[in-house]
């Protein structure tokens, strides 16, 4: 299986094992990413390193007083992304994707709701964690417990590490404009990785995070609105992984009493997609207050422990390598139940990295096409999939066997099997296997914040 940067469980369950050269869309990142976007909008002409004038500088400046004077307010979002098939000149049709979003932001605290229609999600931000739940249901989202997520980044990453050459191009620009529209709202850096998702604090401090705007007019003065149009051009490391793609982002600000936003309308463009946010703002100065939310939270939603502790229920010896090849370590333990492994049984998946803190190997690391999992599954369910009698082989005394191309050890009752394209450390590998304290490794992971594969918001 070739190492990607997996989505943790919350709120889906772990993720199908992905094909080599695979990624998936982490849903509950995006829900995440649009929130943080939408709330950032509220302060995001305050950036502005205007060309468009005195007027229009004097104007940002002036905005950005009154916002952070204010320190409270609540706003609408609408996000809507729209896919055209077919050439303006000939026959196609049009789909589109709405998402609507209500937040209140006291200081640097906040809360938002999101609707998608058939998924909805709902975030707390108090004193810098973030409290995040979802469901299908409106009603269920009532009863579903609290996620506690970390909310600093583990490792860089940009847009360009999501693998876009594998999407069918119809789904590629789709995509691309779409996160387009989250990263124009909020952190653009490119250590903010996708789309922006390093939580920024609002309204204080969301200046500097969010950047500039540029070509910056005043559009119109009438009936006591003040109208400004300004652009947000793509980041340098964008720019450079796909040149001329990547669409500007136009803002059109409406600002009413005393310099405060009333809307502000995003629009993204592409050849085939487009993206429109348009967000309205009330209650500035409101007396609002954010708490904790109330109900079951899980701090440590990236290790799912019931899920392990009963795939470890059914397995004879919880064995591992202890040597493993150089500057790789245990960073993720997931369970997969029957309905995701391809055996059709619960089993156990230890994936190994270079230690996530190490910023510079893991990195390099995730560029590579190298990965090492290894799984643990019962006797039985492996051989009710594929009856080829365990024997001693190629690796000293171990009992092993070949299925669809993966190393299978019998240890016991249970079937440890190698995923990886270090071949040549196998034979190491399968002679070094030991039992350990799964408990110990699920508490240290927890504790570290999920391993390498975990993308935090």
């Amino acid at each position: 299986m070739e190492q990607t940067t997996a989505p943790p469980p919350p709120p889906p369950p772990p993720p199908a094992r992905p094909s080599p050269g695979g990624a998936s869309w982490p849903l509950w990142v995006v829900g995440g990413v649009a929130v943080v976007a939408l709330v950032a909008a509220a302060v995001l002409v305050a950036g502005s390193d205007s060309h468009g004038g005195s007027n229009a500088n004097l104007t940002l400046e002036r905005v950005q007083d009154a916002m952070l004077e204010a320190g409270s307010f609540r706003l609408r979002s609408t996000a809507t992304d729209s896919t055209t098939s077919g050439d303006s000149d000939s026959g196609g049709s049009d789909l589109s994707f709405r998402v609507v979003t209500e937040a209140e932001v006291a200081g640097s605290d906040w809360r938002a709701r999101a609707d998608s229609g058939d998924y909805y999600n709902e975030i707390v931000a108090v004193d810098g964690d973030l409290y995040f739940r979802a469901e299908v249901d409106e009603d269920a989202l009532a009863d579903e417990p609290w996620e506690l997520l970390p909310t600093e980044q583990m490792s860089d990453a940009g847009i360009d590490d999501f693998m876009l050459d594998d999407m069918p191009p119809e789904e590629e620009e789709d995509f691309f404009v779409s996160a387009l529209g989250a990263l124009y709202l909020g952190d653009f850096s490119e250590a903010a990785g996708l789309a922006g998702t390093t939580l920024v604090p609002l309204p204080a401090g969301l200046v500097e995070a969010i950047g500039d705007l540029t070509d910056v007019e005043v559009v119109s003065f009438a009936e006591g609105e003040v109208r400004l149009r300004g652009v947000r051009h793509p980041p340098a490391y964008l720019d450079a992984s796909f040149p001329g793609a990547a669409p500007d982002g136009v803002f059109e600000i409406v600002l009413g009493d005393h310099f405060r936003p009333k809307a502000l309308r995003l629009t993204v463009e592409g050849r085939h997609a487009r993206h429109v946010n348009e967000i309205s703002f009330a209650d500035w100065g409101a007396d609002i207050t954010v708490d904790v939310p109330e109900g079951e939270i899980d701090e440590t939603p990236w290790i799912d422990e019931e899920a392990v502790a009963e795939a470890a229920d059914g397995l004879g010896p919880i064995v591992w390598p202890t040597v493993v090849p150089d500057g790789l370590v245990l960073t993720d333990i997931y369970a997969y139940s029957g309905d995701e492994s391809p055996e059709g049984c619960d089993q156990i998946d230890l994936t190994y990295g270079p230690p996530p803190d190490d910023e510079a190997a893991f990195d390099e690391w995730l560029e590579s096409d190298d990965w090492l999992d290894v799984y643990l599954l019962r006797l039985d369910c492996a051989l009710d999939y594929d009856d080829t009698p365990f024997a001693v082989g190629d690796y000293g005394p171990a009992l092993v066997r070949e299925v669809d191309g993966l190393l299978e050890v019998q240890v016991d009752t249970t079937v440890v099997q190698f995923d990886t394209t270090y071949e040549d450390d196998l034979p190491a590998m399968v002679a070094s296997l030991q039992p350990f304290d799964l408990d110990a490794e699920i508490e240290r992971i927890a504790e570290e914040g999920g391993g390498g594969a975990f993308f935090p918001l």
